[in-house]
């Protein structure tokens, strides 16, 4: 008897723009000083870290918020914050 499993993974050109939404919204954090891990963008992941909603609705809310946040705190810009870049 054999058992085998094969795992394939596609990559798509649409989760490059992901990444970047990820990667900025990272970084607008870090600027703000929030050096963690961050629940708040578990939208991005099947399996978040952290205590997070596990319904797409309220993780969504969860990220506009935090996005929110860091846009009408402190920045170089009140405008955007640090989102604008």
């Amino acid at each position: 008897m054999r058992m085998a499993f094969t795992r394939h993974g596609c990559d798509s050109a649409l989760a490059a723009l992901l990444i970047l939404d990820l990667a900025r919204l990272a970084a607008a954090a870090y600027d703000a000083g929030r050096a963690d891990t961050l629940p708040e963008l578990a939208f991005f992941f099947k399996d978040p870290i952290g205590p997070v909603p596990h319904g797409l609705a309220d993780q969504w809310r969860l990220l506009c918020d935090f996005a929110s946040g860091l846009r009408d705190g402190p920045g170089p810009d009140n405008e955007m914050g640090n989102l604008r870049r």
